[in-house]
């Protein structure tokens, strides 16, 4: 589902229709609302070859066990092909929300859950994953929870997971939590687009009144596994490598209002 946000950060990602029936919103309601795309949402227009190819190859090993008699026709079939192979990710992005959910009340109201959570197909406590996701932030001075941005020179908006500071504000950065796979003693990477992610991020909290990332700039990605309970990696950016970041996300929102024939700046 595609998230949008209204010109003063409201969150607009579904809407009422007339019947009284929640639907997500879309390009056609954003248009109608004049609603500015998530900075998630711009870098996706970046084509990610590795992603396509795990799709893939998860497209045709579901369709090579799945019983194309009992679905009644192709297109039932290619529905339910397609439904089943796509289920991993879509477990990812849902188990993403659990922990940023987690992450927030533990943060903002000092409360564990003690539901536990699935979490790489096992049922686990969350308390130690939250606690361990929080020591690894200790250094920084913690600025804002979720935060919703927006930035309207640029046309975009977002909700930023934690604006911070440090070095008594001489550096300022902005952290993103994301939940990933994790092969055993193979060494954490950015993933594509993520670093663009922060980059707008930071240019939305930090840097309004700025065109160009400055030299007190810093993001962080911090990348809590899925398959190995309890491993944590915190990946450090520069702002040489968030300048880098903020090239590509702009390069990404001109492909994005190209690509949609949207320019909310103008609505």
């Amino acid at each position: 589902m595609s998230h949008w946000y209204s010109k003063t950060g409201d969150a607009c990602h579904t809407y009422t229709d007339a019947s009284g029936a929640e639907k997500p919103t879309g390009l056609r309601e954003a248009r109608k609302w004049g609603l500015l795309p998530s900075a998630s949402g711009v870098v996706h227009v970046w084509a990610n070859k590795g992603l396509e190819r795990a799709r893939e190859r998860k497209l045709i090993a579901t369709a090579r066990i799945t019983p194309y008699s009992e679905w009644g026709g192709t297109e039932s079939f290619i529905s339910e092909v397609m439904k089943a192979a796509l289920a991993d990710w879509e477990l990812a992005s849902s188990t993403g929300t659990v922990f940023h959910g987690l992450i927030e009340s533990k943060l903002t109201k000092g409360e564990h859950s003690k539901t536990p959570i699935e979490w790489g197909g096992k049922m686990l406590d969350p308390e130690p994953l939250v606690d361990a996701a929080l020591k690894v932030v200790s250094d920084i001075h913690i600025l804002d929870v979720e935060k919703r941005v927006v930035r309207l020179k640029d046309g975009y908006a977002g909700t930023t997971d934690l604006p911070y500071a440090r070095e008594n504000g001489h550096i300022l950065g902005v952290a993103d939590w994301k939940t990933t796979k994790t092969t055993e003693k193979k060494k954490m990477a950015p993933k594509q687009g993520h670093v663009a992610q922060i980059a707008a991020y930071w240019m939305a909290y930090h840097g309004l009144h700025l065109d160009e990332i400055p030299s007190h700039a810093e993001g962080r990605n911090i990348y809590i596994s899925t398959t190995e309970p309890g491993r944590i990696e915190t990946l450090v950016y520069d702002h040489k490598e968030l300048r880098k970041g903020w090239a590509a996300f702009k390069a990404c929102l001109e492909l994005w209002r190209q690509s949609n024939s949207y320019d909310p700046r103008g609505s």
